[in-house]
């Protein structure tokens, strides 16, 4: 239930930062402020605590013996990757292929995969191909149906690697290689 809800709060939470973008309210200075934020509240957190955070902390974030905050803080990182390194309409549809691909990845996986992928332990078929079919469904508002395409089964296949055994966050694989490919195309 609570990986559910981490991905229901990862999709709103994605979508809250792609209206930022798509109003001209958020930019890659503010997108580095919160991310610095984050990071300096994780590192703090022993010393310093503010209720509201906690709260969402405590229902919304995986219980990792030491690591508090992680999936915020690279949630955030991959959004100041997304908006200070490519263009607006890649940048939204980077932060789609991340809101939108991740989320339906992993729902779908836990709730009808069965099948991994043959290079991931923890990756399912049907994961991954929901995670392709919701990110193109995200990305296609911001970029052509090809290039969201392309962009989504690239990107979701590279997010169906195991690289966070080297600890490396999916929250900033994916916004930064869709950003990469959709510019290159």
């Amino acid at each position: 239930m609570l990986e559910l809800r981490r991905q229901i709060f990862h999709l709103i939470f994605g979508i809250f930062f792609v209206l930022l973008l798509f109003f001209n309210i958020l930019n890659a200075w503010m997108a580095l402020v919160l991310f610095g934020i984050a990071l300096l509240y994780a590192i703090f957190h022993r010393y310093v605590k503010l209720f509201f955070i906690d709260w969402f902390v405590e229902r919304f974030e995986r219980d990792e013996p030491g690591v508090k905050f992680h999936g915020l803080v690279s949630f955030l990182l991959g959004v100041f990757i997304a908006v200070a390194f490519f263009e607006k309409q890649i940048a939204m549809a980077a932060m789609m292929i991340l809101a939108f691909g991740d989320s339906a990845s992993t729902i779908f996986g836990v709730l009808l995969g069965r099948k991994k992928m043959p290079w991931s332990e923890r990756k399912t078929i049907v994961g991954t191909f929901f995670g392709i079919v919701f990110a193109f469904l995200g990305a296609v508002m911001f970029v052509s149906p090809l290039h969201a395409f392309i962009a989504s089964v690239l990107a979701m296949t590279v997010e169906s690697i195991d690289y966070e055994i080297i600890g490396v966050n999916d929250n900033v694989i994916l916004p930064f290689v869709s950003g990469v490919i959709l510019t290159m195309l």
